[in-house]
Order: structure tokens, then sequence, then C-alpha cells
């Protein structure tokens, strides 16, 4: 099982947050893939530079623009599900794999 850092970023509450932790990593558990998460809400800080040597990449859950130097992956399908969740995890799955 390959293993990867991600930061979840986005304006959603902490409880919202969990419950998308939850199911990303039970997807990406699908997928062969051991995923631990940290969730940064962009409300509380913009500065993402703290997590950038804990992370591998990013998953951004909102639409607004962030500044960091690691990979970011579209993640506002996993709010809204009817935008689609699989390009999310394929995403995830091809940069985790190089």
């Amino acid at each position: 099982m390959k293993k990867v850092s991600l930061l979840l970023v986005g304006g959603m509450k902490q409880e919202k947050a969990e419950k998308v932790i939850v199911i990303l990593t039970e997807e990406l558990k699908k997928r062969e893939i051991q995923a631990d998460v940290i969730y940064a809400n962009l409300f509380d800080s913009a500065d993402l530079s703290q997590y950038e040597d804990k992370c591998d990449l990013v998953v951004h859950a909102g639409t607004g623009k962030i500044d960091t130097n690691l990979k970011v992956v579209q993640g506002l399908g996993l709010l809204y599900p009817y935008m689609g969740t699989e390009p999310i995890y394929d995403e995830i799955q091809k940069i985790v794999s190089e």
C-alpha cells in the first residue's frame, strides 16, 4: 500500500472537514493508498507554508486561489458530490504513483 500525506484546505467547519476526511481516506484505501490527512481552514490562516514540509500534496476544497509550492488537486467535488469525485481520486492516485 502506498502512503501519502494530504493537506485538505477549504473554508468548511471542522465537523464537515472530519466527514470529508473519512470519505477521502476510505476511497483512497480502496485504491491501495494510505492517506494521512491534515485540515487547514483558509479563513483561519491562508499561509500554507507551515505544512509544505509535512505534506505531499494539497486537496483544495474551495474556489479561492491558494499559494503553495505543493501540487494541488481540485477537490470541490468532495463537498458537492454531484460535481464528481472520481477525477479527484484518479488525480491523487496518478500523483502518488509518479
